[in-house]
């Protein structure tokens, strides 16, 4: 017989209630790739060698990963990182994530994304990310 151990639910808002107070907000007058330049610009990395090593593990743990399990995925070498985004529908156990979690800096979830009900998106920093001379990732 099971029993609940605990259990706390919080109150939700409505997607109305969430967005009280936003209508004075002013969307900045420029285009998305002006927005992401400034977001950019105070910036920059710095090479991790034994990071940029280690990111074939990681290549290699999601590989075997998907071929197992028959998931799919995209790996996407970026600028100062290595993404590694596995697309599924439902939920279930997480178990044969454990070393590709392992290896990872960062997850991230997203819903209903291409048609999947899930993408987890797997994030492996080859780089030291700044922003403003503050270290962010790894």
């Amino acid at each position: 017989m099971d029993r609940i151990i605990y259990e706390k639910e919080y109150p939700r808002e409505s997607p109305e209630e969430g967005m009280k107070g936003t209508e004075e907000w002013k969307m900045p007058d420029m285009s998305l790739e002006e927005f992401m330049q400034r977001g950019y610009e105070k910036q920059f990395s710095i090479p991790i060698p034994e990071r940029v090593n280690g990111a074939q593990a990681f290549i290699a743990a999601v590989k075997d990963v998907s071929e197992l399990y028959k998931l799919n995925v995209k790996i996407t070498e970026r600028t100062d990182h290595i993404s590694a985004d596995f697309y599924f529908n439902a939920g279930g156990s997480m178990r044969y994530f454990k070393e590709v979690l392992r290896l990872a800096d960062d997850v991230s979830f997203f819903s209903n994304v291409l048609g999947y009900d899930i993408v987890m998106s797997l994030d492996y920093y080859t780089h030291a990310v700044f922003i403003r001379g503050r270290r962010i990732y790894p």
